[in-house]
């Protein structure tokens, strides 16, 4: 009679991983990953080293960063602080940019992105509980997602990734109109009814975006560019007074 040994995690990672790599819809993330992680697809999965304690972490990380395979072990600190929630690696762009998504459930009522370009993103080996890797984020690019009450992000696109939003008072509102014409445009500033830095723009047209004080000043200001190169001119103005400063004029 042959014994066969039972299988050790370490085993079943490389070996979903191999069986992924190829056949997978989430082949591609997994080479995206591989790129982030600096391995190489040959070293970590094809001829992969069950002995080498470094390469079995990294795998579980890689595991972990699309279907959350170690979700309660991984660790993201952010400044001299950790992550409330641990994120997963959603997906990475032609240009680097990783996106960060947490997911709506529990703690976190809204699913948020947050993109960080693969450069400011260190990887360190500080052993923390089970696994022994560090993911360090040492300054974002851009500005959050917000991302409604999915759960997955291969939802985002769907009408429930609309973010929520608490509304409270009015604290910016302007006018635009057309010379010549009765065509006539709006734009107003929502708070959050909580007061954190969170804000509504909403414009006469249906549009809305959700986001900070910083990227709301921002969105606002383009989208009067926009109005004034189509021929409106602002016909009027004001402010209700903001919890957070609005970089408006």
């Amino acid at each position: 009679m042959i014994e066969i040994a039972p299988a050790r995690e370490s085993d079943v990672v490389l070996a979903f991983l191999k069986a992924e790599i190829d056949h997978s819809p989430h082949r591609h993330q997994i080479h995206q990953l591989l790129q982030i992680f600096q391995g190489t697809r040959q070293e970590l999965i094809d001829d992969g080293d069950l002995s080498v304690d470094w390469q079995n972490a990294v795998r579980a990380v890689l595991l972990d960063c699309y279907c959350g395979y170690l979700t309660r072990d991984r660790f993201f600190t952010e400044g001299q602080g950790g992550w409330p929630s641990t994120p997963l690696i959603a997906e990475v762009s032609d240009a680097d940019i990783v996106m960060l998504f947490t997911p709506s459930g529990g703690s976190n009522p809204q699913a948020t992105g947050i993109p960080v370009d693969c450069g400011e993103l260190d990887i360190v080996e500080i052993p923390h509980g089970s696994c022994p890797l560090r993911l360090h984020v040492r300054r974002r690019y851009g500005s959050p997602v917000q991302l409604g009450q999915i759960t997955r992000w291969g939802d985002r696109n769907l009408p429930q990734a609309a973010p929520t939003f608490n509304k409270g008072g009015n604290v910016y509102h302007a006018t635009f109109s057309k010379p010549g014409s009765s065509e006539t445009r709006s734009l107003n500033v929502y708070a959050s009814a909580d007061g954190s830095n969170s804000f509504l723009l909403e414009t006469s047209v249906g549009e809305r975006a959700v986001a900070d004080n910083v990227e709301i000043s921002r969105r606002f200001m383009l989208l009067e560019v926009n109005y004034r190169a189509a021929g409106f001119n602002r016909s009027g103005s004001g402010t209700g007074g903001s919890p957070h400063p609005l970089f408006i004029w």
